[in-house]
C-alpha cells in the first residue's frame, strides 16, 4: 500500500503517473515481485511500541499493526 500527495499536479499529469502506475508497477504487484518492504509487525496491544519505532525514524520499511 503506497500513498502519495499529487495536490500540485494537474489533472493530466495525475492521469499520465496513474497509467505509468497501471503499465509499469501493477504487473509487478500481480507477479508478486512488487513487495513493500516491512520493518516490524506489532499486534494491536503494542500500539505505544508501534509508535515509538516509527518516532526513532531508524526504521527502513513499513511498521505494519495488527488489528484482527
Amino acid at each position: 500500500i503506497t500513498g502519495s500527495t499529487m495536490r500540485a499536479r494537474n489533472t493530466a499529469e495525475k492521469a499520465e503517473i496513474a497509467q505509468g502506475l497501471k503499465t509499469h508497477v501493477a504487473p509487478l504487484w500481480a507477479k508478486g515481485e512488487c513487495l513493500p518492504m516491512i520493518y516490524k509487525t506489532f499486534k494491536f496491544n503494542e500500539i505505544q511500541d508501534a509508535h515509538a519505532a516509527m518516532d526513532t525514524g531508524e526504521h527502513i520499511g513499513k511498521i505494519v499493526v495488527e488489528v484482527i
